[in-house]
């Protein structure tokens, strides 16, 4: 594309067309108004003129990128005019101001410099016009310029279809098959220059489609295949109802990936950026600023064939690679890096009641471009096929949701796996039926602790890192044991909880405790960094913090005052941020009440059923912790008491999603629907206190209570 830009640069140089010129000085004197959103046929755009879509969401002009005297025309937010969603001339920028932007009237727009050289075309294509031909082009509200004839009201040209490193709602990241045609996102050299940089976004279309990410000619990244709701390797990129929709068409004609916002003032973009890095953002007008909602890449684990083919990778403070079961990797693992990857125990036999197949679950699907797609069979058909297919080394269904459905067959080495936290996806490995065999046993009573994506520790090093648990170590007592501080051999601090012997607390329970709180990993809360099962010894191992826990400050008469108003509304979001992929309910409404109030929520709900009554009352203001000394704004209050009453309505179905909460904190544009009477405290959640922890049916995170309650 941009040796192309570059061709037609070189042979349409040179004078301006004469009626070019005499259409330049007769609309000379024409100002563009600010308030337009319409250029005609005949008129131009100068530097310091613009374009400004009806609802003013988008403008167009001229710029220069950050300390750049370099100047370009681009499109950007108007609440946020770094925010650049489009350039034109990315690859051939202006060196002075005297720029000038036209419509010819074959139908194509074009840039000129100041001595008179075309530097950038639009290119349509002119085949189509015919007499009477009346060009208009236009800035729409969804930031598509589209170039279009007046009279028929045909588009001839639009942004859209072709993207410069953003993709914004309504537009089309794919390949259109019949055309030959592909829009892909390109990122910027650096914050200076948006000429095209290393990093390309594409969809890939050999085998399932998927997205990718190419540093030059080398896969950076990819997500998975889509599984019906969501790429596989990231599950945050799905549709949240209330929010946005995400979109993906795959038919004979083409196929493309999308999303579309649900409310007009939803602001978002998602970017590919000069650092390999593919994040959507959403605008936060309270804050006038962008939130992250999901990037990729995320960590080390997601670095393209990471750990070499038929192995997992383990994302956590340390990366681990995991042998697939039946596999074994090489010496060489002890001392170097894994792209060796793993190799079979047991080689396969080509008969069928030789082999079988286990599940991998919550994993991230190999990289399918030599894989066999057929989505019109079932999920059994697709196991007796691979099972009778001597090259078939394992299958998935194409669309996992209900039961699974559609059939994907991989016939080469399995490559660039990794676990995914609550991941929907399910691959079935064939092995040898000895393999299955000997492993059943075993296996059956940590597959929950498997699926929680945990590391494994050892006592040894558990050992050596709590110095044999050392009575100096101890840092308190934690449910049904003692907790010891550690560190690890390259410098990890980490906390241990050990359970005593006479813990009531069953096999069972221990695994339950920790895969919850391994779904509840967030920055304000402890984080579980694995587990520790030998003998009789359990053991739970956690980041070590050395701050104290919220409730030390927020139920303490004197150092509650140190949280201020606005520090309280930052820890609300930032928790809410870091529960949005939970998709069970949470008494993150009471947590919320409690932080606003600085009261404890008892068995009795006696902070819920205040707030409900001077809500009712309209006096919300009573509400708020006396300790708070700074200025408390009565929009924000009543906002997040309005969203904390949500929370906490009686039936789980009129409760908002984690992803709808955080974006009505984060806007105070969403008309937010009214709270309905909350109901017994039994319904939200219970006093953890005199009762044991797997009866309670709750978790203690660094003394900050959460439900978690299934079937919503």
């Amino acid at each position: 594309m941009r040796s192309s830009n570059l061709h037609k640069t070189e042979t349409m140089k040179g004078k301006l067309p004469k009626q070019f010129i005499i259409a330049f000085f007769m609309f000379a004197c024409i100002p563009v108004a600010l308030s337009t959103d319409t250029l005609y046929g005949g008129q131009n755009i100068t530097d310091g003129q613009y374009l400004i879509s009806s609802n003013g969401i988008f403008e167009l002009g001229f710029f220069s990128p950050n300390s750049s005297t370099d100047r370009f025309l681009g499109i950007w937010f108007k609440v946020s005019t770094d925010a650049v969603v489009w350039v034109s001339n990315r690859d051939n920028p202006l060196k002075t101001t005297s720029g000038i932007l036209s419509i010819h009237n074959n139908g194509s727009l074009a840039l000129y410099d100041s001595s008179e050289r075309m530097v950038w075309s639009s290119s349509s294509n002119t085949t189509s016009i015919q007499n009477g031909f009346r060009p208009v082009l236009q800035l729409n509200d969804s930031g598509n310029l589209i170039l279009k004839d007046q009279t028929s009201n045909s588009i001839i040209w639009q942004s859209f279809d072709h993207p410069t490193d953003t993709l914004l709602a309504g537009m089309k990241l794919g390949k259109n098959f019949k055309t030959g045609s592909e829009t892909v996102l390109s990122s910027w050299k650096n914050s200076n220059d948006p000429s095209k940089g290393n990093y390309i976004c594409k969809m890939d279309t050999e085998g399932a489609p998927e997205v990718l990410i190419r540093d030059k000619d080398q896969i950076w990244y990819r997500t998975g295949m889509w599984n019906g709701k969501s790429f596989s390797g990231i599950t945050q990129m799905t549709s949240y109802g209330d929010i946005f929709t995400l979109s993906f068409v795959w038919d004979n004609d083409e196929v493309w990936c999308g999303f579309e916002t649900n409310s007009n003032s939803t602001l978002s973009r998602v970017v590919m950026n000069d650092a390999g890095i593919l994040q959507q953002f959403f605008w936060d007008p309270n804050q006038q600023t962008w939130n992250v909602f999901w990037s990729v890449p995320q960590d080390e684990c997601d670095s393209y064939a990471k750990c070499g083919s038929f192995c997992i990778c383990q994302p956590k403070i340390v990366t681990s690679c995991n042998c697939l079961r039946g596999f074994e990797g090489p010496t060489a693992w002890s001392m170097s890096g894994y792209t060796e990857g793993c190799k079979r125990r047991t080689p396969l036999q080509c008969t069928a009641k030789s082999n079988g197949f286990y599940e991998l679950n919550g994993v991230k699907l190999p990289d399918s471009k030599n894989a066999t797609v057929n989505v019109n069979i079932s999920i059994e058909d697709c196991q007796a096929r691979c099972l009778m297919n001597c090259s078939c080394l394992a299958y998935s269904p194409s669309d996992s949701r209900g039961k699974g459905s559609g059939c994907v067959m991989w016939n080469t080495a399995l490559v660039d796996m990794k676990y995914i936290d609550r991941g929907p996806d399910v691959l079935y490995v064939k092995v040898s039926l000895s393999e299955l065999v000997s492993t059943e046993k075993s296996l059956a009573q940590n597959d929950s602790l498997k699926d929680a994506d945990l590391l494994v520790f050892d006592m040894d090093t558990l050992l050596q890192a709590t110095d044999n648990f050392s009575i100096s170590n101890v840092v308190g007592q934690g449910g049904f044991g003692t907790v010891y501080k550690g560190k690890l051999p390259y410098g990890q601090e980490i906390a241990v909880k050990r359970l005593s012997g006479n813990s009531s607390q069953g096999l069972n329970e221990f695994m339950n405790e920790a895969t919850l709180i391994a779904k509840l990993q967030h920055r304000n809360l402890v984080r579980l960094l694995g587990y520790s099962i030998q003998d009789n010894e359990r053991m739970l191992i956690y980041e070590f913090l050395t701050n104290k826990s919220l409730d030390f400050f927020i139920f303490d008469a004197k150092k509650r005052a140190i949280l201020s108003w606005r520090t309280r509304l930052e820890i609300v979001t930032g928790i809410a941020r870091g529960l949005l992929y939970l998709h069970h309910d949470s008494s993150f409404g009471v947590l919320l009440l409690e932080i606003i109030s600085g009261k404890r929520n008892h068995a009795n709900q006696e902070l819920v059923t205040n707030a409900w009554n001077l809500w009712e009352e309209q006096s919300i203001l009573k509400l708020v912790d006396e300790a708070v000394e700074d200025t408390v704004f009565a929009t924000e209050l009543l906002r997040f008491v309005h969203v904390g009453l949500l929370c906490v309505q009686e039936f789980p179905d009129d409760r908002p999603s984690m992803p709808s909460v955080f974006m009505m904190l984060s806007s105070d544009n969403l008309v937010l629907p009214a709270p309905k009477k909350p109901s017994t405290w039994r319904n939200i959640g219970e006093s953890t206190a005199d009762r044991p922890f797997f009866e309670s049916g709750l978790i203690s995170v660094d003394h900050m209570t959460i439900t978690c309650i299934e079937g919503r």
